[in-house]
């Protein structure tokens, strides 16, 4: 079961990453495939600007 776990951590790690450079790249088109909304990618944006460590 731990290792379902820690699965899922590094899909979510690996998923946050990469929405957080799709962002910093202004690639909106990829967040949208990843199935990100622009509700969803404002609210990254947001925590993005705080001092929120990965």
């Amino acid at each position: 079961m731990n290792s379902i776990k820690t699965i899922k951590g590094l899909l979510s790690q690996d998923f946050t990453i990469k929405a957080y450079d799709c962002i910093t790249n202004n690639n909106k088109v990829l967040l949208y495939q990843m199935g990100l909304d622009d509700e969803a990618i404002t609210c990254l944006v947001k925590i993005g600007k705080s001092n929120i460590k990965l």
